[in-house]
């Protein structure tokens, strides 16, 4: 029963922007702005995003849906977000199968944020997404650099850290939301 209400709860939040209508080929896109209410505290569902990578695909935090997540906020000018980004693609190579490094940048054009990353950070397993007007970050209400959001498989949030994390920290925070580990 409870699995059923966790499926429904993620159908409802999140199931337009994964599963469109098939019905009319012309359905439009869905829009970003979502018709219903997610927060960014823990326990609640991550308000849902659509912004493109460094390649200008599209990516929707939805996408990681059954797949943990850490999304942070950072740009090239907040010292404290190197050293972040670089304890969190450590973690990502680290648990490359098992969650989801998401970094989304703040208000640069990706001609810098390649440039940084290439002379700092590259090659990262982590996903880097641009958020060129900064509406992400505000629909987290964020306050700080770097800012982490730890997300479950199901798209709520379960923890939050405004600051940077130690990589002993990262993997603290991390652990409930891997799976546990099978018996021998």
């Amino acid at each position: 029963m409870v699995l059923m209400l966790v499926a429904g709860g993620v159908w409802y939040a999140w199931g337009p922007q994964v599963w469109p209508s098939q019905e009319d080929p012309a359905t439009p896109e869905p829009q970003l702005v979502l018709p219903y209410a997610t927060k960014p505290e823990v326990g609640r569902l991550a308000p849902n995003f659509l912004l493109q990578d460094l390649a200008g695909r599209s990516v929707r935090l939805s996408d990681f849906l059954g797949h943990p997540v850490i999304l942070t906020f950072w740009t090239t000018r907040c010292p404290f977000c190197l050293t972040q980004l670089r304890s969190l693609s450590q973690l990502a190579n680290t648990h490359r199968d098992q969650v989801s490094v998401v970094a989304v940048n703040r208000q640069e054009i990706p001609v810098t944020v390649g440039s940084y990353l290439d002379l700092y950070l590259m090659p990262t397993d982590m996903g880097i997404l641009l958020d060129p007007t900064d509406d992400v970050y505000r629909r987290y209400q964020a306050e700080a650099m770097p800012e982490i959001f730890f997300i479950d498989t199901t798209g709520v949030i379960r923890d939050h850290k405004r600051g940077e994390l130690l990589p002993d920290e990262l993997e603290v925070r991390l652990a409930p939301l891997l799976p546990a580990a099978l018996p021998h």
